[in-house]
C-alpha cells in the first residue's frame, strides 16, 4: 500500500488485523485473515559486521572473488567494526 506520511495507511492495515477498534461510526469491519508485520525490524545478529559475516559466510567473506565483486562494490571493508 502506498501514499504519504500520515494518511492512514498502518492504521487502516491495524484496523483490518483487527489490532485496532474504530474511534467512531457504526460501520462493521470485516473479518479478514491477514498478517500483519511491524514496520520495524530489529536485527537478530549482535555485534560487528566483521563477525557476522565470520559467523555466517566465514570462508566466503574472505575468498579474492567475493572480496573483488562483492566486498569491494560494497564498501563493506568500511563498516566492518561497526555494529
Amino acid at each position: 500500500m502506498l501514499g504519504e506520511n500520515g494518511t492512514g495507511k498502518t492504521t487502516f492495515i491495524r484496523m483490518l488485523a483487527g489490532r485496532l477498534k474504530p474511534d467512531e461510526g457504526s460501520g462493521d469491519i470485516p473479518q479478514l485473515n491477514i498478517s500483519y508485520k511491524p514496520q520495524k525490524i530489529s536485527p537478530k545478529a549482535h555485534g560487528t559486521v566483521r563477525q557476522l559475516l565470520h559467523d555466517k559466510i566465514r570462508d566466503a567473506y574472505v575468498h579474492p572473488q567475493f572480496v573483488s565483486d562483492v566486498m569491494k562494490p560494497l564498501l563493506i571493508e568500511c563498516i566492518f567494526d561497526q555494529e
